[in-house]
């Protein structure tokens, strides 16, 4: 699955190349590989039956993905200005340790040029302390190479102190994620506007202006600032486009800054010309896939299920629902992050039996592996969805959870209590005595100190859920109390 997915995501260029790159072996074992990557190519999904069938074997198979690998490495170097930079750093080495110090200077040189025109500032660093080891006696080092050293020093401090803002920015996200704390609102406006730096200025680096306007463009769609936000994530795309492979550790922000375009979009009746625009640029992203489309849905389906925003969040729930297949065959782990999200959403809004086919989809995937959390998760949130639409007898499910969690090993402290508490629900006969039970739970659920790194529980909505049935409200107006309160805090 995952070659295939590999092969999938490779463009007509780097298909071309890989080609060209294997074009020497005409026989044996080569030539079934390249026979492999032929049927993968052509392939609208992935069936493991079929490929047997046809005489692959798991050799096969990983000989092919080594090959993708090793081609790709070599195709992207040769476009990528990091990888050109490490390649020449490789061969100074290996000149020096030769003591062909002719050719050793010449590759510095030229690495330093391209770390220089280019702004890789870590990089343009490790030359320059290369040069200045690598240059012989100490006595002799030219001057100059101290006063470069100290300007790319106190450059990439800059550029620091930009991304030390980001992460923070990301940090306050983190903890409130409907920024409805007036201190979270107040320390992203700081972030954006920090007094001891500087404002952005063309003697910053391509990377000190990346995440300068990714925290104004954070900023802008926090305070619902549209234009703004879109001229910071403009100028995002551009910075991208020019400097290709440069963020492709940064998969999460061409994410985001997906998921801000999505949901304006959604709130705007009749979209401008300039969002459309913004939203095609950013698909057209080099470092970008379809697997950053997905993950953009699911987070901006989030942020409608915190700001309770069900017309929005129908609307990308059709654009999921239509892209299913191809997301479940293509994309499983995200598609089941996507789906307990989805779950989620219409529980919020007492929509259990949509809640309920969307809980049958998770639970009908056969993998296991690093979404099992999801599952986990969706198994708890059963409780909820059974119980309010009073499916067979509630204490055979509630067994069922708990065998589930003791076969794999999550049967906990919390979650026993958790259990436990769910199995006195189901024996109560009298209507009166269940306040105090779900009060007891939400008792429970507000304890931290048992609920640590238990994240395969879907706390907050048990939470919610206790609140709706403690006061007697709908879910939506107790998340809405509970917003409220925070609010006023």
């Amino acid at each position: 699955m995952q070659l295939y997915q590999l092969i999938q995501s490779m463009t007509k260029s780097e298909r071309r190349y890989f080609k060209s790159y294997t074009k020497s072996g005409v026989g044996g074992q080569q030539a079934k590989y390249l026979s492999l990557f032929d049927v993968l190519c052509k392939a609208k999904s992935y069936d493991e039956k079929k490929i047997a069938e046809k005489g692959f074997t798991y050799d096969d198979k990983n000989l092919l993905m080594e090959k993708v690998l090793e081609a790709l490495h070599v195709f992207q170097t040769r476009r990528s200005v990091d990888a050109e930079i490490l390649m020449l750093l490789s061969q100074v080495s290996i000149l020096y340790e030769k003591n062909i110090r002719d050719e050793m200077d010449k590759r510095l040189q030229k690495a330093k040029k391209l770390a220089s025109e280019n702004e890789r500032l870590h990089l343009l660093l490790r030359v320059i302390r290369m040069q200045i080891e690598l240059g012989g006696d100490i006595r002799f080092i030219e001057p100059s190479l101290d006063e470069e050293l100290l300007e790319v020093k106190e450059k990439l401090s800059r550029q620091i102190d930009y991304e030390y803002s980001y992460f923070q920015a990301h940090r306050v996200l983190e903890e409130d994620p409907s920024f409805l704390k007036p201190e979270s609102r107040e320390r992203i406006r700081q972030l954006a506007s920090p007094p001891h730096l500087p404002d952005l200025s063309d003697a910053s680096s391509v990377v000190g202006k990346f995440y300068y306007h990714i925290i104004k463009s954070d900023c802008s769609f926090i305070f619902d600032e549209k234009e703004k936000n879109i001229f910071h994530m403009q100028k995002i795309v551009q910075l991208i486009n020019e400097n290709k492979f440069v963020f492709t550790i940064l998969p999460d922000t061409i994410t985001r800054i997906y998921f801000y375009c999505i949901i304006f979009l959604e709130k705007a009746n009749q979209p401008f010309q300039k969002d459309l625009d913004i939203l095609k640029a950013i698909e057209n992203i080099p470092t970008n896939s379809h697997r950053t489309l997905y993950v953009s849905y699911g987070l901006a389906l989030e942020y409608c299920t915190i700001k309770l925003d069900k017309l929005c969040g129908q609307s990308l729930i059709s654009k999921i629902d239509s892209e299913k297949d191809f997301l479940k065959n293509n994309f499983g782990r995200t598609f089941v992050w996507i789906s307990c999200r989805t779950m989620m959403f219409y529980g919020t809004f007492g929509e259990w039996k949509k809640a309920q086919v969307w809980l049958n989809i998770i639970l009908s995937d056969k993998s296991s592996g690093p979404r099992s959390y999801e599952k986990f998760k969706a198994r708890f949130y059963s409780l909820i969805i059974y119980y309010e639409l009073e499916i067979g007898d509630f204490k055979t499910h509630i067994q069922s959870v708990q065998k589930y969690l003791q076969r794999n090993n999550h049967y906990k402290e919390i979650a026993k209590k958790i259990i436990q508490i769910m199995y006195d629900i189901s024996a109560t006969i009298q209507d009166k005595e269940k306040p105090v039970l779900w009060k007891k739970l939400y008792r429970l659920l507000q304890d931290e100190s048992l609920l640590v790194n238990e994240f395969y529980i879907p706390i907050p909505q048990l939470k919610q859920w206790c609140k709706s049935k403690i006061e007697g409200i709908t879910i939506v107006e107790a998340i809405r109390r509970e917003q409220a309160e925070v609010v006023e805090i």
